[in-house]
């Protein structure tokens, strides 16, 4: 993984690993400087809560070594602001290999890997290898097709793409377990005769990996 002294916010892209002194660990990834910066916090055990904890887009902050890193986000009024102020930052450290927009999402959402546990660039990359191989078996799916089948208009998932959405498809949901508590995926759901409702909610969803 490299190093650096600072996180340039104007102009970087990728998946970053920001190390504290408190050992609270947070992970900051954009898939293009045209996209918002998402954060997400893996708290100590003994941690208070964090909004952050969920992972979530930012608006504003600042990330260097030496200083503590501030985030900032905003809704539609001041009173939905939110602020967040880690611990000094020790290490900054770029995640190798260079992602697309749903790779990001992958491996923002966690996609069922543990990033803190990835030790070394091989164990990081065979991760994203993975990820790669396992969007080849899915089945291709465009956002037209799928609101179509769910008889909406797909605008409230399009920001998925067809990859994202292809992996969201042929990857089995905790929230979409049969009678039996048996996940399916949303595929099986809908041929099983379930009601659609259920795979928008899934598709609207932006952490449910």
């Amino acid at each position: 993984m490299d190093a650096m002294r600072e996180l340039n916010l104007q102009f970087g892209f990728g998946v970053f690993r920001i190390e504290t002194v408190s050992g609270a660990v947070y992970f900051a990834s954009r898939a293009s400087t045209s996209d918002a910066w998402w954060v997400k916090r893996l708290p100590l055990a003994d941690a208070a809560p964090l909004w952050l904890d969920l992972g979530g887009p930012v608006a504003r902050f600042e990330c260097r070594v030496g200083e503590p890193a501030r985030f900032e986000t905003e809704g539609g009024s001041a009173s939905s602001e939110l602020t967040a102020v880690s611990s000094p930052v020790v290490a900054i450290r770029e995640l190798p290999v260079e992602l697309n927009a749903a790779e990001v999402a992958f491996l923002r959402d966690y996609g069922g890997v543990d990033i803190d546990e990835l030790t070394d660039d091989t164990e990081y990359e065979a991760a994203v290898e993975s990820y790669r191989q396992l969007v080849k078996e899915t089945r291709p799916v465009t956002v037209k097709e799928l609101g179509e089948i769910l008889r909406v208009s797909g605008a409230s998932f399009a920001w998925r793409g067809e990859e994202g959405l292809a992996l969201v498809m042929s990857t089995p949901q905790e929230d979409l377990a049969d009678g039996e508590g048996v996940w399916l995926t949303p595929w099986a759901w809908l041929a099983a005769g379930y009601d659609r409702g259920e795979v928008l909610i899934v598709l609207e969803n932006d952490i449910e990996w």
